[in-house]
């Protein structure tokens, strides 16, 4: 996003206009709910972040309830220019790491169980050198006492296994049942207190559950509504190290700490979790390099679809753990086009991924800090990491020498080798810099959607009501019946796709299965050739089938592949060159390259699976997009019919076709070869060298020196069964279920969160309508007020919408919705 033109005074102006006008929605949000017109109205619930409710529906009471703590938290966010950014990760991609390597301290605890069962915001506060965490959220201090009370009367608890095996949370049962809601007091200052705090919290949320799921304690599920607003979350309060000199600048840069996919396990904590996501100004995606393309990374892809109307450019991805990297891992640039045109695909700017190692960072930053607070410290715990990774193996026996050159010396080489002073200076110095501007547009993108459904609503029952001929109310009622020809005409749409689609996707899978059958036949020809010394040309041997899908590869591969490949195969045939039977024997150095070879080759036929299998796939998805697209077509017209016919009578609908989600791609596995060779060591006699080693053989009395020879010995059959259970369990049998999955899943999605968006519009337009007709059969007074209250409330939501298009317009929303279209 572009340095925004405004001035400081022109942004606060434009801020304060814009905080009058949430006001002024908020104010109509409620007379419209205390209206007679829709106090009645039945509604039926969605989950919040369900993709598709983008879209304009007739206003509820319900609906209402759940669109005023959304514009309360925007007046909120606002009044300091608040930018929001959510950290997102898996278990142990690093994210507490990642927040502390940018606060500069150890503000966020780590442990090996989940850490993060609620979202906590950390708020950057110039001159807060000292962390407080604030949380006022008194549902939770009551719930904490009632569980305590159950906790004494019921003691089925002692039997959960789970709980036996925690000492954390046998102790937080123990507080609980003396102290309740006392346990959890407001303020927490210090490292110390807030860790304690955040541990007992984050337990607090799982007892809830297991003892939910195992003794059906019902009544006492954690208070999860009450945590939806982003006030009644905990909250620290500090100085971030990296914003220390930032004086000056409006806004305050807030990070999200979010739970992670495979991190809560509580579904009643994704509805809550969902809104956050939705309110966040930016999002800060941490991925375990180690890790990429495990099962846990998919998780990421169901959080970042629950993020809506977020630019790319407010989009970061830190590939965390990259200081692991060996010889044989993906470099940074090849990491970096992965995740751009696989993990996220047309989600981010490729500029915005960084590989890096947050904790070598943070490193840095906290002995930065600790020399200045208390200079040097004791070796232990963190110092230690530092100590190892700073100054080597050999730390303990020079530290006691270290001055304050070394130290500010290897402060600096962390942080480079860490590589985190990119992504920090554009994810974190930057949005703080742009604040205000990033503060406003989310506002702004957040309010549309009430702005649609309030317009309609008032040019519904100004449409409604207005003085017209017989005639005129004839052809309307007409209209307004048509809408029932449009959601019966799309039910069967969304029925007929859903059959054809069904069927289409089974026999897609099928075929893809079939040939991804073959394909793993033709891989692991390949890897027996590798050890099979009578076989000259096994391709030549090879079926019909396997031979077109081969010749079918080799134009999907690159040429520096299939190099690779035949060198690779032509090193492995020279380790094994004396080796006819099926047992063989390495060197230690033989054996070094025996493995470095197979894992090279391995990976390479795995990267050729991968790559045939998504061409596949791509040929297949041809059949059913092609479904899609006539499906996409008839919604689409659909839309504009009703919006046409209505216009011909003088109502202007907001009506929005939503976005059509992209096909994943497949998702490529690293497989490494395991060590199947028994390792034997001999210990032997040699003669040593020199005139002294001489002399002394020569009086017998030494001139020896002993070491020991080590061998790996093998079998090829072993081997070779062992290396394709590992292809079948990590590569193919995962690569069919991500076909059943991606095809499956992804026709479910489009019925329901396309074509079924649709058809809800629809729907609500008619209810509308219905409610719009029936008030203006009202009689005398009440029919009076009802139009006086309609007339009045669409002068003022006209008022409220024009002051919106010209934000809108300052500030690019609409450039950003075409964009993104």
């Amino acid at each position: 996003m572009p340095k925004s033109p405004l001035s400081p005074e022109q942004l606060k102006a434009y801020r304060d206009q814009v905080v009058n006008v949430l006001h002024q929605q908020i104010e109509l949000l409620e007379e419209i709910q205390q209206s007679e017109v829709i106090k009645n109205s039945s509604h039926t619930e969605q989950e919040p972040g369900q993709a598709g409710t983008a879209s304009a529906h007739a206003l509820t009471v319900d609906d209402i309830e759940r669109k005023k703590p959304v514009i309360v938290n925007e007046i909120e966010k606002l009044k300091h220019f608040d930018v929001v950014l959510s950290v997102v990760g898996t278990m142990k991609a690093g994210k507490s790491t990642t927040i502390n390597a940018i606060v500069g301290r150890e503000i966020m605890p780590n442990r090996n169980r989940p850490m993060t069962a609620l979202p906590t915001r950390i708020i950057h506060t110039p001159g807060q050198k000292q962390p407080v965490l604030v949380f006022e959220n008194a549902s939770v201090f009551q719930f904490a006492q009632d569980l305590g009370a159950l906790l004494r009367d019921n003691p089925d608890w002692k039997q959960i296994d789970e709980i036996k095996e925690n000492h954390d949370l046998q102790e937080l049962i123990a507080a609980l049942q003396n102290e309740g809601a006392a346990l959890f007091r407001q303020k927490h200052e210090g490292d110390e207190q807030i860790f304690e705090f955040l541990k007992q919290l984050n337990d607090l949320v799982r007892l809830s559950e297991m003892l939910h799921r195992e003794i059906g304690a019902e009544p006492l599920l954690f208070p999860y509504e009450d945590c939806r607003n982003i006030n009644h979350l905990p909250t620290i309060e500090v100085e971030f190290s990296h914003l220390k000199n930032s004086g000056g600048v409006e806004g305050r840069l807030v990070l999200l700490d979010t739970p992670g996919p495979n991190e809560s396990g509580q579904a009643h904590l994704k509805p809550m979790l969902a809104e956050q996501l939705q309110r966040s100004s930016a999002v800060l995606l941490v991925l375990d390099y180690t890790q990429l393309k495990s099962e846990a990374e998919f998780g990421v892809r169901e959080q970042l679809a629950q993020i809506p109307a977020l630019d790319k450019d407010r989009l970061f991805a830190l590939v965390n753990k990259f200081d692991e990297k060996d010889a044989n891992s993906d470099d940074k640039e090849q990491t970096q086009n992965m995740i751009f045109s696989d993990l996220l695909k047309d989600r981010i700017e490729k500029e915005h991924i960084f590989p890096v190692s947050s904790r070598l960072c943070y490193l840095a930053n906290r002995m930065e800090e600790e020399l200045a607070a208390k200079g040097k410290p004791a070796l232990g715990g963190w110092v230690d990491d530092f100590a190892k990774e700073a100054f080597g193996a050999l730390y303990a026996r020079t530290w006691s020498k270290k001055d304050d050159e070394e130290f500010a010396e290897a402060i600096d080489y962390l942080r480079e080798v860490s590589h985190m002073a990119e992504p920090i200076d554009c994810a974190i110095v930057k949005t703080q810099t742009e604040a205000p501007l990033i503060a406003i547009r989310s506002a702004l993108n957040q309010t549309r959607e009430v702005l649609q459904e309030v317009t309609n609503f008032c040019h519904i029952h100004i449409g409604a009501a207005k003085e017209r001929t017989a005639d005129e109310h004839k052809k309307l009622e007409e209209q307004i019946g048509k809408l029932e020809n449009s959601i019966v005409s799309l039910a069967q749409l969304q029925e007929g796709q859903r059959k054809k689609l069904e069927k289409l996707c089974g026999n897609t899978r099928k075929k893809i299965n079939s040939k991804i059958n073959s394909l793993k036949n033709k891989i692991y020809e390949d890897i027996r050739s590798l050890f099979d010394q009578t076989q000259q040309n096994i391709e030549d041997e090879l079926s019909a089938n396997t031979v077109s899908l081969r010749d079918y590869l080799t134009t999907v591969q690159t040429t520096a592949n299939l190099k690779k490949m035949k060198q690779r195969k032509a090193e492995m045939k020279a380790l094994l060159k004396f080796s006819s039977g099926d047992q063989f024997a390495l060197d230690k150095t033989e054996f070094n390259k025996f493995t470095k070879v197979l894992n090279e080759q391995k990976q390479l036929l795995v990267e050729s699976a991968n790559t045939g299998a998504q061409a596949i796939m791509t040929e297949g998805q041809k059949e059913i997009q092609a479904a899609w697209k006539i499906a996409q077509e008839v919604c689409e017209q659909e839309l504009t019919n009703i919006k046409k016919g209505f216009a011909e009578h003088d109502v202007a609908l907001e009506l929005v076709v939503p976005d059509l989600e992209q096909f994943e791609h497949l998702d490529s596995r690293k497989v490494r070869y395991k060590r199947r060779m028994k390792k034997e060591e001999e210990t032997y006699q040699y003669e040593q060298s020199g005139l002294w080693a001489k002399f002394k053989r020569f009086l017998s009395v030494g001139g020896y020196g002993t070491d020991t020879y080590t061998q790996y010995t093998g079998s090829k059959k072993e081997i070779l069964s062992g290396i394709q259970a590992d292809l079948d369990r990590q590569v193919f049998t995962p690569m069919k279920t991500q076909v059943d999955q991606k095809f499956g899943d992804y026709s479910a999605r489009f019925i329901e969160n396309y074509i079924g968006a649709v058809k809800r519009q629809a729907e609500s337009l008619q209810q509308e309508f219905q409610r719009a007709i029936a008030a203006n059969k009202l009689e005398g007074e009440e029919k009076q007020r009802y139009q006086q209250f309609v007339h009045e409330l669409n002068i003022r939501n006209t008022v409220i919408q024009d002051t919106l298009q010209d934000c809108y317009a300052v500030f690019s929303i609409q450039e950003q919705r075409e964009e993104q279209a």
